[in-house]
Parts: C-alpha cells; structure tokens; sequence
C-alpha cells in the first residue's frame, strides 16, 4: 500500500486542515485515484467512493477559504464535479448592521420558553363533581382552525395518555379567547425546549457528501 495515501484519513475534518495540507493531500489523491483508474491498482481500506468524497469536502473546503484549487481536469476531478453541483455557496449579504458577534456569544440566549401556559386542561362535569357518566372534557387554549397534521398530534397524544376504555369518551374543545369558564385542572403548557446543549453545528454539505 502506498505510504502517501496511507497517511490520509478519509474521515479527517477538513476544516482543521492548514491550506498546505489540503493542497498536498489533494495532490496525492489525484496521483492515487489515477492510478486506481488507469492501472486498477487498488489500496487497503479505500474505495473509488472514498477518494471522490474526501476529495470534494477539500475542493469545498478550499472554495470556503477562498483559495484556490488546482483543477486538473482528470478522472478524481470529473467524478468529483457532479457531488460539488449540489451545493450552491451561500454568500454573507455584505451589509454591515453592527460589531462583530461570535457565535458563542449569541447562543447563550437561546433558552427555552413558554408559549401558553396554561395550555390544555381539564374541564366540565368530571372536575366539577369529581366523577361523571357522560364526557371527559379537555379544553385546548387555542384556536379550532390548528394545522389539522398539528391537531391530530395533539390530540393523538392525550388519547393515548388514557387507558382505552376512555378514549372514545374525551371530547375535545378549542377556545383561544376565553379560556375555562368553570372549574378546571391545568395540563400541559406549550412550551417550546430547547435541544442539542453541546451545540453542536451539523454541517449539510458534510453530511450530504457522506450519503
């Protein structure tokens, strides 16, 4: 196996790579990726697939630099070109709004929240006597007119809350503007959580290229 591309990691973060090392690196895949075409000559641990993704998250990398790629316009280049038409570069708006913010420092504020509270609760015959033959009413705070894929979730899931025997006697009501007008238990509030504390950014065209 050669030593060159022995010493490449096919799964190496690109962007902790030095420029010099994105050229040399690339260098040597084009020289291998010929010869695995040309010759069949193949190396431990590495297919034509592979060669070809690490190859274009370099040519992106670079691009994300600005700085230059050496096109050679062999095979590793043809084969890579149709993976890089997928991405269109995403330039910043040029305009200037303020100081420079880090992203450290904006993502501190993004906390979780409340949208409603109280947003559903139980209502009618069930909580004002303490039992009931007829309805086990659940009022939802918000307008008859949600999202019908929303609504079903909803719903859906304060059914299966329930044991079985229940469920076809819960009667749901919407009302935005008034609320209970009776006694009633507050449920659940909308609340909105926040998620992925590492904060972990997910790179798109990384995960595509690996696809």
């Amino acid at each position: 196996m050669s030593t060159e591309i022995n010493k490449l990691d096919k799964d190496r973060d690109v962007r902790e790579m030095t420029p010099e090392a994105l050229w040399y690196d690339d260098a040597i895949l084009h020289y291998r990726y010929h010869r695995l075409k040309a010759l069949g000559e193949r190396y431990e641990g590495w297919s034509a697939e592979d060669m070809v993704n690490l190859h274009a998250r370099m040519v992106q990398e670079l691009a994300r630099r600005g700085l230059h790629h050496f096109d050679r316009n062999d095979d590793l280049d043809r084969d890579t070109k149709p993976f890089l038409k997928q991405y269109a570069v995403v330039q910043p708006s040029g305009q200037v709004l303020g100081e420079e913010v880090t992203l450290a420092e904006v993502l501190p504020f993004f906390r979780e929240f409340k949208i409603r509270q109280p947003y559903v609760y139980l209502v009618g015959g069930l909580v004002v006597h303490g039992k009931t033959q007829g309805d086990i009413d659940v009022l939802v705070k918000d307008s008859p007119d949600l999202p019908p894929e929303f609504r079903h979730v909803l719903e859906w899931r304060i059914l299966r809350a329930l044991p079985e025997r229940l469920r076809p006697r819960v009667r749901f009501s919407y009302d935005v503007f008034h609320g209970p007008f009776t006694d009633n238990i507050p449920l659940y509030d909308l609340t909105v959580e926040r998620v992925n504390p590492e904060n972990q950014v997910f790179r798109i065209r990384d995960r595509l290229l690996k696809s």
